[in-house]
């Protein structure tokens, strides 16, 4: 099998994160203009396609791109060993070490961070036509770039209540929240859970990021959401460490929302347009 452009994903499993949710917003920013350009899901099934499709639903506006599901493609990873092409964008880091080795295509795009600013590259130039596409100073990067969330494509909010969102990676002590009193203010808490939550920025009017040195956080796109709906973003790091939680924040605090909007103007965008 051979296809001219593709954007391939490995999504065995229903669980959301913002890996899932870039991967399908690049895909639909392209596919609005290149209605050739396909999904390549790989270890998936259309069950484990159609949970996140609804949400997806849920979340998006999709006039112009309703006919989306038509250009996603199910490969097992096997496969890919047989099928070519022209030009392959992968999105995640999850994704390149998996499919590593596997991918041929005349020209690839990536964009996967790094734990470790001297760790090897998973595509050698030696060997790949590639083109890495890094925004954080540890992301192994031929070009300097800043990643960007579909905001043209978000539905507006409804019935936004009070509330305050926490987000604490792979930390299951919250006691860092009783002294957070005059942040919270007695609003409802919501802890981050795998579990999607149906309409959640309409949930909270709060952020609260706390790093607990648990989890090295490459690429966190809660911050540039929570900017774009205009929630009151608390960030606390008093480990000081200088993972994408770091950087994207105070980012968002120099720049907001410059340069975050994916659209067809984007550099990767024009490379399948």
């Amino acid at each position: 099998m051979r296809y001219d452009s593709a954007l391939i994903y490995h999504m065995p499993h229903t669980k959301l994160h913002g890996a899932v949710i870039d991967a399908f917003e690049y895909f639909f920013a392209i596919y609005e203009h290149n209605k050739d350009f396909k999904l390549i899901l790989i270890d998936s099934t259309k069950e484990i396609a159609e949970s996140v499709y609804k949400i997806l639903e849920n979340r998006y506006i999709l006039d112009g791109i309703e006919s989306y599901k038509d250009n996603v493609v199910f490969l097992r990873l096997i496969d890919l060993i047989t099928t070519k092409f022209d030009k392959a964008f992968i999105s995640s880091r999850h994704t390149a070490e998996r499919v590593k080795g596997l991918v041929f295509a005349n020209k690839l795009i990536v964009t996967s961070g790094t734990f470790d600013v001297d760790q090897k590259i998973l595509f050698n130039h030696d060997l790949h036509n590639v083109v890495y596409y890094g925004e954080m100073p540890y992301d192994n990067q031929d070009i300097q770039y800043r990643i960007k969330i579909l905001t043209k494509r978000f539905k507006p909010l409804e019935n936004v209540r009070d509330g305050v969102y926490v987000n604490s990676p792979r930390n299951k002590n919250m006691d860092f929240l009783d002294e957070m009193s005059d942040i919270i203010m007695g609003k409802p808490v919501i802890v981050k859970a795998e579990k999607h939550m149906a309409n959640l920025f309409e949930h909270f009017d709060t952020y609260i990021y706390y790093h607990a040195n648990k989890w090295f956080d490459v690429h966190p796109r809660l911050f540039l959401e929570c900017a774009f709906y205009d929630k009151d973003i608390y960030y606390f790091n008093k480990y000081d460490v200088k993972d994408g939680s770091y950087y994207r924040y105070h980012d968002l605090m120099e720049n907001g929302m410059k340069d975050r909007h994916l659209n067809e103007h984007d550099e990767i965008v024009k490379e399948f347009i």
